[in-house]
């Protein structure tokens, strides 16, 4: 199971920056996987080296990747905001109905000391 890099991704910068790395170490870590070797890390390079695959590439990769974590990290927090709206609507419908349920038993409280005087 990956876990996921605790770590300001790529696209949190408007813009890349030259004097700023694009990625760190972590990152790349968690895109070769938490269980790469080295044997795959240098397939990945020597594939960069012949041109068999480009560095835009590896970086179109990286960004769709952090991309999706974000998506999907967007995707949880509507969850649970829409689980949370969820259970205050629980929680107002029920505390409404017990409140028009002493409602009628103050009025019915109300008449009935209106009938004894």
């Amino acid at each position: 199971m990956k876990i996921e890099p605790e770590i300001n991704p790529p696209w949190v910068y408007e813009s890349h920056e030259d004097d700023k790395p694009r990625f760190d170490i972590d990152q790349i870590e968690y895109w070769l996987g938490s269980d790469n070797t080295l044997e795959e890390a240098i397939e990945i390079i020597t594939a960069i080296a012949n041109e068999e695959y480009s560095v835009k590439n590896l970086i179109k990769d990286l960004d769709l990747m952090f991309q999706k974590i974000k998506l999907e990290r967007e995707w949880n927090e509507h969850r649970k905001l829409d689980e949370m709206i969820e259970a205050l609507e629980y929680s107002v419908e029920w505390h409404t109905k017990q409140l028009e349920e002493k409602a009628i038993q103050l009025k019915a409280l109300q008449q009935m000391k209106e009938g004894v005087e």
